[in-house]
């Protein structure tokens, strides 16, 4: 397979409707297709949340249709999702977008040409998307996602975890001793001590999980695709052992350099013990971290239940 391959699935039942992809992509251009073709919408949607795809095709007539392409809009958020029609539908061309898609190909006499050009424009048009996005849901500072971007992933794996019956772990860090450093250190060491935090807790978590700087001083983790036994201490063990610490910084008011002292409270809760929507568990999440750091001397809390927070 070329290098270049642009990884593409497509959901059709039609033999005919398959064979039409597989033509149109397979003409010879600048960019090489790889398409993995499925007939069911179970199977596209396990596809995509076991492998990486560029654009996923969905034929919108016969037993699929609009509801098709909004789960895969939902599984596949990467990708570009492009809806396929025997139709001239503007209506049903709008409705598509509207939740998602990139585009809506209207199939010919001729079968799909110009698919090729329609789908690399399709990539190109997410890929832009994404950057866009991606620019207003970064924290300038850390450079990690920020709060907006933590709670759209959350919905997205709460979801997830709905249909597939799985749990999900969140992690909410917060850093302790910022107004002694700030005080010693001044804001431009109270931010280093930040951007340091923020690498370590970047560093100790999977591939797959997702991190973000949800507050000035506070970060959170989502663990995604937990069994049911999810080791939550562990988790929480791994990533206070990796933040707790110190940083050198340079004197706020006088020349030379010290060591900048500081400590972390972490609160683990579980989707869907701990709370079913967003704002249901980051208010869990925010009471959690609370009682945290009010017990000093319990650097490691894991949430029962919304009122009691003990050790596992």
């Amino acid at each position: 397979m070329p290098s270049n391959s642009l990884q593409v699935l497509a959901l059709a039942a039609n033999d005919q409707s398959a064979d039409q992809i597989t033509a149109a992509l397979g003409v010879p251009s600048s960019r090489h297709f790889h398409v993995e073709r499925v007939r069911e919408l179970r199977d596209a949607l396990s596809r995509t949340r076991a492998s990486h795809y560029d654009a996923v095709l969905v034929e919108l007539d016969g037993d699929h249709g609009i509801d098709a392409l909004e789960e895969l809009v939902s599984a596949a958020p990467n990708a570009a999702v492009v809806g396929l029609t025997e139709r001239d539908d503007e209506a049903l061309g709008q409705h598509a977008l509207a939740l998602g898609a990139q585009d809506c190909v209207v199939k010919s006499d001729a079968g799909l040409p110009g698919l090729s050009r329609a789908v690399v424009f399709a990539i190109e048009r997410r890929h832009l998307q994404a950057t866009i996005v991606g620019a207003a849901l970064t924290d300038l500072l850390t450079e990690l996602p920020n709060r907006d971007y933590f709670q759209r992933q959350l919905d997205d794996a709460i979801q997830v975890a709905a249909r597939y019956d799985e749990l999900l772990a969140i992690g909410i860090i917060g850093i302790e001793g910022m107004d002694d450093i700030r005080q010693n250190f001044g804001h431009i060491g109270g931010d280093q001590v930040v951007r340091e935090v923020a690498r370590r807790l970047a560093m100790c978590v999977r591939a797959g999980d997702v991190v973000a700087r949800i507050g000035d001083e506070t970060f959170a983790c989502l663990y995604p695709r937990q069994q049911r036994d999810a080791p939550l201490k562990r988790f929480a063990q791994r990533v206070g052992t990796a933040l707790a610490g110190s940083i050198t910084l340079p004197l706020r008011d006088t020349p030379g350099v010290a060591r900048a002292e500081f400590d972390v409270r972490c609160a683990m809760l579980l989707y869907p013990r701990h709370g079913t929507d967003v704002d249901e568990l980051m208010a869990s999440a925010d009471q959690a971290l609370d009682r945290a750091r009010r017990r000093l001397s319990r650097p490691i809390m894991l949430l029962r239940d919304v009122t009691q927070l003990s050790d596992e």
